[in-house]
């Protein structure tokens, strides 16, 4: 478990923290004050984690356990130790192999890589329709978060979805002005909330 915490958690935020550098800079922000902003956010974050955790542990009777009030059973941790045996202990071979309990799952890399490709036949085809909205790798990647959560918490993606489609609709009746031409003429300059045309 040491080494998946000092190995797989430490590539697993560098990533993170690479990719969120990466939508920074598509997004036109200074890459010095983005660093500097993930590196302020990492250790306030750090700081207040732990003084929750301890909060947690010294004020929730019985938390991490089956009789944990109002059900703070740490599911987070007990999937992580749990990955930890079966990777470092079980093994990959004696669960996946052929004739083993989860010899199907090795299809779903078959499936994750045929399944963007109606998407993007679709989206090139209907450029104006809601294919190019589809994006199939991070609706599979989002279930990486399901062993700890229950299926009533992942079901949300849908409601998710009809609120992005729906505010995509709305956003054509808002427009968004910073100043207007009466400052070329000596007139106040004037900040205009959103307002509906």
């Amino acid at each position: 478990m040491t080494f998946k915490v000092f190995g797989y958690m430490t590539l697993s935020k560098g990533l993170s923290f690479a990719g969120d550098l990466k939508l920074g800079h598509y997004m036109h922000v200074p890459p010095i004050m983005l660093f500097s902003v993930q590196v302020l956010a990492t250790l306030w974050g750090g700081l207040v984690n732990v003084g929750v955790l301890y909060w947690a542990l010294d004020n929730i009777n019985g938390i991490c356990t089956s009789h944990a009030v109002q059900n703070f059973g740490c599911p987070k941790a007990t999937a992580f130790f749990t990955n930890s045996v079966v990777w470092g202990a079980v093994g990959p071979q004696r669960m996946f192999e052929r004739g083993q309990i989860y010899d199907a799952m090795l299809f779903f890399f078959l499936i994750g890589a045929v399944a963007p490709i109606p998407f993007y036949v679709l989206a090139w085809r209907y450029p104006n329709g809601p294919w190019k909205f589809i994006n199939t790798t991070l609706f599979f990647f989002s279930t990486a978060s399901i062993p700890p959560a229950t299926a009533i918490k992942y079901s949300c993606v849908l409601l998710g979805l009809i609120l992005v489609m729906q505010l995509g609709r709305l956003s054509g009746l808002f427009s968004i002005s910073t100043s207007n031409d009466d400052t070329q003429h000596g007139g106040p300059n004037t900040t205009t909330l959103p307002v509906l045309r």
